[in-house]
């Protein structure tokens, strides 16, 4: 946990389980809040236009041999250090790979590599059980053009964070609204401002904001301890007919000139 507050902010940080080394859910734990990927076969990065990649760490157990030799071969330019137990003869117990940004290529083939993504693509990641709300081991990452897609299988449920973004054609008075059991709590630009926290039964909520027109950067927190449906957030814009957040462009009207992303309403980050 020490050295993934070290890394937190500068790197893209991955955790890879191993036999005696830490389980997922006490790792989350951990964490406090930082947010950290366990390792798996293959490894996409998703980059919007303009995203600058960040460096990547990985956590090893210094008995995971094979996960070492293959970031020694794909990787040449990797920076390792260790860290020791506090236990008799101080014995190494972590290996930390830290690989330079400018080693990952942007196509398949390696343990990590860089894919490139539109304005139109929602990035979900599922973490490992709910243990902190606002955070958690992700364990798995996709990408989705719609925020409500199917959950994987693999997943069934839990916490999920959805990235995406939402283009307002002009400013003005935007209403939300929300029925569900589940949780959805909803940021724009980094300012919550849907919390919505039903407990067992069904409940609905109705928020409204003031928002500025263009496009807008969205984080959605779903929590589905009630199925694993991700719950619908209809929007609607100075009193026009209300969309879910997320509906195509194509579906919505006119698109400002060189605007890409989802789109709210009829023609004006």
């Amino acid at each position: 946990a020490r050295e993934v507050a070290r890394l937190d902010g500068s790197h893209r940080v991955y955790f890879s389980p191993f036999q005696d080394f830490a389980s997922p859910e006490t790792q989350t734990l951990l964490d406090e809040g930082r947010n950290v990927f366990i390792l798996r076969a293959q490894n996409p990065i998703y980059l919007r236009p303009g995203e600058k990649p960040e460096d990547l760490a990985v956590l090893l157990q210094v008995a995971d041999l094979k996960n070492r030799d293959r970031i020694q071969k794909e990787f040449p330019h990797t920076v390792w250090s260790t860290v020791k137990s506090n236990r008799e003869g101080n014995p190494e117990v972590l290996r930390i790979a830290e690989i330079p940004a400018a080693d990952v290529a942007s196509a398949p083939g390696k343990l990590f590599y860089f894919q490139s993504i539109s304005d139109d693509d929602w990035v979900r990641d599922f973490t490992v059980g709910s243990y902190l709300l606002y955070s958690g081991l992700t364990a798995e990452e996709d990408l989705a053009k719609s925020p409500y897609a199917p959950i994987p299988t693999d997943m069934g449920g839990d916490l999920v964070q959805i990235r995406g973004r939402v283009v307002f054609p002009s400013g003005g008075t935007l209403r939300l609204k929300v029925t569900s059991a589940n949780y959805a709590i909803l940021s724009m630009d980094g300012k919550t401002v849907l919390d919505f926290r039903p407990w067992v039964n069904e409940e609905t909520m109705v928020k409204t904001l003031e928002v500025s027109p263009g496009p807008h950067l969205v984080s959605y927190l779903a929590f589905l301890h009630m199925g694993n449906e991700i719950p619908q957030i209809k929007m609607s814009l100075n009193g026009q007919p209300e969309q879910l957040l997320g509906a195509p462009l194509e579906t919505l009207g006119e698109v400002p000139a060189g605007v890409s992303g989802f789109h709210l309403g009829t023609p004006s980050h």
